[in-house]
This record gives C-alpha cells, structure tokens and sequence, in this order.
C-alpha cells in the first residue's frame, strides 16, 4: 500500500500479486491487482499453448492503513487454450472469494476479535458487526 501523504509503499502488497496502482476515494485505499504468475501450462490437457482471452475484477477487502479501509479490486485472467480450445480462470491466492475478504485480513480480524472488539472491527473495515462475525466463524486461513 502507499502512504498517502509520502506516496511509498508503508505495507507489502499482497503475496502472489503485482499492484498496478493505488488511490484513496472517499476515505477508502483502492488497490489495483492482478497476479503475478498466469498459468504456465492449462490445467486439462497440459498444453502450454495457453493466451489470456478476457479477465474479470473482483473487490476484495484487506485490512485497515491509516484507519481507512481497504478495498483491492484483484484482476482474475482467464487463459484459453490453443489446444482443447476451453478456457480456465488463473486461480487467486491467498483470497476467499466467498467473503470477498484476503486471508491476512481474516487473521486480523480473529486476533482483534479475541480481544471482544467486533464493532470496532466493523467500523474499521466498514462493514456491518454480523458480516465480522460470519468471517471470521466460516473463512479460515489457508
């Protein structure tokens, strides 16, 4: 992530990704993502005659910087095979897109709702006290 007021990086970007840009909107840090490594082979046939053919966007949350949330839009390239001719989405670590949450920001949050702070939790992240507690009750960290 970037400091808004240094314009540097004060937290590593999320493992496995390339952060193609930043922007703070509306008291919420935007992060624009993609992963770093696209399939080397399709997972089917095992043919690496593999091109990207379309990407979809997913927003993701990650945990707090600076007291605002943080919102990663993670784009998922979809490969398709000169081979079989399908197409395959390159998978996305260390995300649960159930919840739409990282992984990183799923052990925060157990760690900081051990300490029975849900609502402030919440209120950081911006969102309601019920969606805390399904996360952290349902996504587990892989």
């Amino acid at each position: 992530m970037i400091c808004p007021a240094h314009k540097i990086p004060d937290r590593p970007a999320l493992p496995g990704y390339t952060t193609l840009r930043y922007t703070l909107a509306d008291t919420t840090h935007h992060a624009f993502s993609a992963p770093a490594k696209l399939l080397p082979q399709y997972p089917f046939c095992g043919s690496s005659a593999i091109a990207p053919c379309q990407a979809r966007t997913h927003a993701v949350r990650d945990v707090p910087l600076h007291g605002h949330p943080v919102l990663l839009h993670i784009e998922q390239p979809t490969m398709h095979c000169g081979h079989c001719g399908s197409d395959a989405e390159t998978p996305l670590p260390r995300v649960h897109l159930a919840h739409r949450v990282t992984d990183r920001l799923v052990q925060w949050m157990r760690d900081e709702s051990t300490r029975g702070r849900r609502a402030e939790i919440a209120a950081r992240v911006g969102m309601p006290t019920h969606w805390v507690d399904n996360v952290v009750r349902h996504a587990g960290v892989r």
